[in-house]
């Protein structure tokens, strides 16, 4: 646990309930060059114990890296953040996921607190494909309890979050 961030779900020990979703950005075939995608929806641990979003991409590790998309071959077998900082109080946050297996079935979430090195907090168990759902992920509104979106990161992010709302209303 992540003592002291405020943050329940990186506070508090068990397990929870989870969605996950991995994708390639670009959909290119598997070899070639692409960005690793990683959304996870986790249940209760939204405010008001709704469900909370959370992105990763792939990207580097260090302390700028952890802050720039990385292309790869293999992005379902690299490490990937969530690119952009939350707020944990007066503390900046990242999130790094990072795959323990070649299968993309198990992977480490890890916290880093103001650009510091990374805390491994919790193991992501990757199960059965849900065939058919495609549920759509959204940090901005389903925001983890003990995080606030910058405002800068709300302002670069909500155009493209505006508009895949106002798609998916039109598909359902």
């Amino acid at each position: 646990p992540v003592v002291g961030s405020g943050v329940r779900l990186l506070s508090e020990r068990g397990q929870h309930d989870c969605i996950a979703r991995l994708s390639r950005a670009m959909s290119t075939p598997e070899g070639l060059w692409d960005i690793g995608g990683f959304a996870l929806r986790v249940e209760s641990a939204g405010p008001g114990c709704e469900p909370a979003d959370l992105l990763f991409a792939s990207t580097g590790t260090g302390r700028i890296g952890r802050h720039l998309l990385r292309m790869t071959r293999r992005p379902m077998s690299e490490p990937m953040t969530t690119l952009l900082p939350l707020r944990a109080g007066s503390r900046s946050l990242l999130l790094l996921v990072q795959p323990l297996d070649s299968q993309a079935r198990h992977f480490e979430l890890s916290v880093g607190l103001d650009g510091s090195g990374w805390s491994p907090v919790a193991i992501i168990e990757v199960g059965a494909e849900m065939r058919g759902a495609s549920p759509r992920f959204d940090p901005l509104v389903r925001q983890l309890e003990g995080t606030v979106v910058p405002t800068w990161v709300t302002a670069l992010r909500e155009p493209a979050y505006r508009t895949a709302r106002r798609l998916g209303r039109r598909t359902h």
